[in-house]
This record gives structure tokens, C-alpha cells and sequence, in this order.
């Protein structure tokens, strides 16, 4: 698949699994209303008023936790089908998505522990050479982490997405420069997409009321935030697809 067929595909599929979609919507929206009537504000300021609000804001944590390790896992999914070319989406599967939401963290951090290890022992030689290098590495390693995720999107399986060398050899398969710069350009479109529909709306409503662009533009917002998160991990997987 070129480049054109997968930005065009990654941008039809959210439209055309709407269900997923508002799955997705709701998911993001669910984390924000726990932190706010769990009072998670406290937890962070570190300010109880009472034992009640700190326990509350420390179920609110785990709440908050445990949704973004579905919404992560669910991403990972949504990965999935783009490698196996899928058009359906995929559904709430709770306990496997939680769990490979965990995996995902895993993975990033195991990835980019690398590069931040070898950073941190060339500042204290050079701090000049230690960012130079370190940030050459930190942008080398994240595509092989890319690579990494699709892998564990690909077979659930830890051990097989921690495999460095196998995900630099993905990388090196599909062709470095076809992944930068579907990456590169596939982004772009969706932020000049969801910044331009942003855009629009916002005139149309600030046109017809002003209390109404206030109230439906955050709205608007969360959805085009969802819809290009969707629309960023079907790209990462249409890309793998290529291997």
C-alpha cells in the first residue's frame, strides 16, 4: 500500500467504524470526568482535606490507570487490523486490552530507556555532545519503537515486541525512508485536517452564537482528537502491513 491509499484509508476508516469511534470518544472523556469528581486535583497538590477526598482521589488514580491501559490496549487493536488490513474495528475486549496496554508501556519504556541511559553518561563527558547525541538517538529509537508496537499489536506477545534487533530489522525491511516519511507526512495531513475542521467550526458557531461555540467546540475538539488518534494507529498499521 503507498502512501496515498494509507492516508486516504486512515482517514475513512474512523468515519466508517463509527462505534469504535465513539468507543474510543468515550474512553478519553471517561479518564477526564473520573479526575474531576474523584478530586485527582488533591492527589497531584498533594492537598487532602480530609482522609474521604484522598481516598477518593486514590481510587480515581487506579480508575484513571486502568482506563488508559484500555484505551491503549484498544489502540493496540486498532493497530492490529490496519497490519491484517481489516476494515471492521475493533470492540471492548477488557481484561486481554488492559493487559496489553501494560505491555505497551512496557515496551516504550524498555525502548527509550536506551537512548536516556546513553545521554545521561555522555552529559556528564559533554553536556553539548550528550543532547546532540542523545537526541539523534532518542528520534532513531523511536521509530524503532514504532516498530516494536506494531510488533506486540501484531502477536500480543511481550518477548516478541522486546526483540530490538527484530524490530530493526522490520524497519529495515519496509525501507527507513518510507517509514519517516509516511510518518512525516501522514501527521501532518491529520493535524492540518482536524485543525482546519476545528477552524471552520468554530466560525460557523462563533457566527450563529457565541454561547454556543463555547459550549460546542470542546465537544467538537475531543472528538477530532479522538478521530486522529484513530486515524494515527490505523496509519501505524497499514505501514506494518507492508512488512
Amino acid at each position: 500500500m503507498d502512501l496515498m491509499e494509507t492516508i486516504k484509508d486512515a482517514i475513512v476508516y474512523p468515519i466508517n467504524n463509527i462505534k469504535a469511534l465513539i468507543i474510543y470518544l468515550l474512553l478519553g472523556l471517561l479518564i477526564g470526568i473520573v479526575a474531576i469528581f474523584t478530586g485527582l486535583g488533591a492527589v497531584m497538590s498533594l492537598n487532602f482535606s480530609s482522609f474521604s477526598i484522598g481516598a477518593l482521589s486514590i481510587i480515581g488514580i487506579i480508575i484513571i490507570l486502568c482506563l488508559f491501559l484500555l484505551l491503549l490496549g484498544f489502540s493496540l487493536d486498532i493497530v492490529k487490523f490496519g497490519i491484517e488490513l481489516r476494515e471492521d474495528a475493533p470492540g471492548i475486549d477488557l481484561a486481554r486490552q488492559i493487559i496489553n496496554g501494560l505491555k505497551y508501556i512496557i515496551v516504550a519504556i524498555v525502548y527509550m530507556i536506551i537512548p536516556t541511559i546513553i545521554t545521561v553518561i555522555l552529559m556528564y563527558i559533554s553536556k553539548d555532545v550528550g543532547i546532540i547525541v542523545g537526541l539523534i538517538l532518542s528520534i532513531i529509537f523511536a521509530f524503532v519503537l514504532y516498530m516494536g508496537i506494531c510488533r506486540l499489536a501484531k502477536t500480543d506477545s511481550l518477548s516478541h515486541a522486546l526483540d530490538i534487533p527484530g524490530a530493526i530489522g522490520d524497519l529495515t525491511e519496509i525501507g527507513v525512508f518510507k517509514v519517516i516519511i509516511t510518518i512525516i507526512i501522514a501527521e501532518l495531513v491529520g493535524l492540518i485536517i482536524v485543525f482546519l475542521l476545528t477552524l471552520v467550526l468554530s466560525i460557523i458557531f462563533g457566527i450563529i452564537s457565541k454561547d454556543l461555540l463555547l459550549t460546542i467546540v470542546p465537544i467538537i475538539a475531543a472528538v477530532l482528537d479522538a478521530w486522529l488518534l484513530f486515524y494515527s494507529n490505523r496509519v501505524m498499521g497499514l505501514l506494518y502491513s507492508n512488512k
